[in-house]
């Protein structure tokens, strides 16, 4: 498997998880969630780059990741009640978004690897016939 379809499906989860849990708990507990995925997604976004990350795309994709980790881990802490559970249920898709960006960008990378190494179809050569049922070099 590669790092970008791990990184991007525990990201879609963890966004999803934080989506339920925002309103399903408390928004004391769902802040605390949050804080913690998002200190997770933090770490899980440098993750791609460590691995030879090298094309702008992943990089703007793990870079945003980032930034929206850092904003859930700051949030979940400065405010509280309402606005943590609405703040908490945007970054959670907001995860989720990017967790399905990364799930197409590693989808299309695959592809362009594949259709790069697929093997090319050559036809076979087929002596022409004279009729006779020999090939025509043979023929007299």
């Amino acid at each position: 498997m590669h790092t970008r379809f791990i990184t991007s499906v525990a990201a879609g989860l963890a966004g999803a998880f934080v989506v339920v849990a925002s309103q399903a708990f408390a928004s004391g507990t769902a802040a605390w969630i949050a804080f913690g995925i998002g200190l997770g997604i933090l770490v899980l976004s440098a993750v791609p780059a460590l691995f030879g990350e090298r094309r702008a795309s992943g990089l703007l994709l793990d870079g945003t990741a980032g930034i929206v980790a850092l904003w859930t881990v700051v949030a979940s802490v400065v405010f509280s009640g309402n606005v943590v559970r609405w703040l908490s249920f945007s970054e959670g898709v907001g995860f989720a978004a990017l967790a399905l960006g990364g799930l197409v960008l590693n989808q299309v990378r695959l592809s362009q690897r594949a259709r790069l190494t697929a093997p090319v179809a050559v036809e076979p050569v087929v002596a022409e016939s004279t009729g006779t049922g020999r090939p025509s070099s043979v023929a007299a």
